[in-house]
């Protein structure tokens, strides 16, 4: 897999190169500048060693899990980390989008504090949307999808669907932080994330099984993405830039989460229950504005009307 991806890269590397020169992109001759490539190994290692550090904590816990507990464990959890995975795309996607307005922004204070706000506010959003709505719709989802075989999984999603929100949190704060060109402290956070999971995994899994494992997911995750950026000064702003809308959306998708799992209804009332609440209470607390739930009204119309 290495190999395979090792050579798409250098493919597409060529055929960008030879598009670019077709189409006169980079006009001139080249010349290859040494200073330049240093630094940019040197800027660009930090954020290497984070990737490769996150990629062992986002798949370790599977490889215990199997060798402490077994096959009967495992299959479960796996099942509800590739649904998770598959929202983890959404930050991703955004802030591809967003990372060259912090860049651009990056010397301008109260320019760069506003889109990374907006960034915060609007991606937590989504995951504390989530969060909310997971509790009442997890177990006919998965019996909808894989069968009554996975019954097991409902209530590991129900948990790991929190471990979303570090990360949703972790790629804004991850690309402000190269925007800044701190990126030198990724790589400490991501490397006590990693250390933490294993020595969670290793005090959990035996008690709980797939179950601990899941909040050793949680915990880990939260370390490493959010509070261990409040251990440097030089990141700390930016984190608690970040908590300002983590508190109180935290407060309101745990209320709504607990309080449509004691209620005695069908999973769909439970889900519209969950549903209408959110959105409610995040606009009572100002985390969801007027404007922006007209403009995207606007926005269902104009696309109902095209169709």
């Amino acid at each position: 897999m290495i190999l395979s991806r090792s050579l798409v890269g250098v493919v597409a590397a060529i055929i960008t190169q030879w598009v670019c020169w077709r189409r006169d992109v980079l006009p001139g001759l080249w010349s290859f500048s040494w200073p330049e490539a240093r630094k940019l190994v040197a800027f660009g290692f930090p954020i290497a060693l984070s990737t490769v550090s996150v990629g062992i904590y986002h798949r370790i816990d599977q490889v215990m899990l199997h060798n402490m507990a077994g096959d009967r464990a495992l299959g479960p959890y796996v099942i509800a980390v590739q649904l998770i995975e598959l929202i983890s795309a959404l930050p991703v996607a955004l802030m591809s989008s967003l990372f060259p307005i912090l860049s651009c922004s990056a010397s301008d204070e109260p320019r760069f504090t506003h889109y990374l706000s907006t960034s915060y506010r609007l991606l937590l959003l989504v995951v504390f949307a989530l969060c909310a709505v997971m509790t009442p719709i997890a177990a006919p989802m998965i019996q909808l999808l894989y069968g009554k075989a996975f019954s097991a999984t409902p209530p590991l999603l129900i948990v790991l669907i929190w471990s979303e929100v570090p990360v949703f949190f972790g790629v804004v704060i991850s690309s402000a932080m190269v925007a800044r060109g701190l990126q030198r402290y990724l790589p400490l956070s991501t490397v006590v994330g990693a250390i933490t999971n294993i020595l969670l995994n290793l005090a959990l899994i035996p008690r709980y099984g797939a179950l601990g494992s899941s909040w050793a997911t949680v915990l880990s995750y939260c370390l490493a993405s959010m509070l261990m950026f409040l251990c440097f000064p030089a990141t700390r702003r930016l984190c608690w830039t970040g908590f300002r809308f983590v508190l109180p959306l935290f407060v309101c998708a745990l209320v709504i989460s607990v309080g449509t799992n004691a209620l005695p209804w069908a999973f769909w009332w439970k889900l519209a229950v969950a549903g209408i609440s959110f959105p409610a209470a995040a606009w009572m607390i100002g985390m969801l504005r007027s404007k922006e739930i007209e403009r995207t009204i606007s926005l269902l119309r104009g696309g109902f009307q095209s169709a």
